[in-house]
């Protein structure tokens, strides 16, 4: 099957989602479809490259951060993401578009979709959802939540990461949901050895000279063939 994923974050850029929409792909990949991730550019990154099996396009969208988007650059991917998902599809012709976040890459998807007829898949990460990261999206969803319900409606199909974004889900859109929790791959977190470093502990006071000379004696007899490290910290009394 020819895939084409829409998210507009991807490692190394982002943080868990882009981790799990990679996952997919690469497993997708692996049992041989032909999987296509359209997403965000960033400085220091190539445009377009393979990797896993899976044909990645970055396209420019202002995104100067890994770890931190901002709403222009939320619009900025969807407004490129325009051109180059058109083009895509007419090279590639995928079958069906899969995307993570309904918000921002959701609306990609759904024009995308409106436009060429391919049906989409959603799945919802929790932040994409009123309510469900309030102290940094509430204030977007106060007044764009209105625009999001086609989104969701549109959608062939709906999954959410977790029961709670399940709910909060269908309390806002009143759509079907199905629960499909992030997977891991336990074989690739599965180390051939462990290192473990130097324990470290710190002893902090006011102490004096005399003091400090003997704390640091007793000290070295208690650690002494422990493994662990240890330092002082302090001042003294009349300093």
């Amino acid at each position: 099957m020819r895939i084409l994923t829409i998210i507009y974050e991807f490692p190394p850029v982002g943080g868990g989602g882009g981790r799990a929409a990679y996952d997919i792909c690469r497993e997708l990949a692996a049992r041989g479809h032909d999987v296509t991730v359209l997403t965000a550019h960033m400085p220091g990154l190539a445009l377009e490259t393979y990797q896993d099996g899976i044909r990645l396009i970055r396209i420019r969208s202002l995104r100067r951060e890994a770890f931190r988007a901002s709403f222009f650059t939320m619009l900025a991917y969807v407004l490129a993401g325009l051109w180059a998902g058109l083009r895509i599809i007419r090279l590639h012709r995928p079958e069906i578009i899969h995307t993570h976040f309904a918000v921002p890459s959701g609306a990609l998807a759904w024009v995308l979709s409106v436009l060429t007829g391919i049906p989409y898949i959603l799945t919802a990460h929790l932040g994409d959802v009123p309510g469900g990261v309030p102290d940094k999206t509430g204030k977007w969803f106060r007044w764009l939540e209105p625009f999001t319900k086609p989104i969701w409606k549109r959608a062939k199909k709906v999954v959410a990461v977790s029961e709670f974004t399940r709910q909060l889900a269908v309390l806002h859109y009143s759509v079907p949901v199905e629960v499909i929790p992030n997977g891991a791959d336990i074989d690739r977190l599965s180390p051939d050895s462990v290192r473990l470093n130097t324990p470290r502990g710190s002893f902090c006071r006011a102490f004096c000279a005399s003091e400090k000379s003997a704390c640091n004696r007793a000290g070295a007899r208690e650690i002494k063939g422990s493994g662990l490290a240890m330092f002082h910290a302090g001042r003294r009394p009349n300093a």
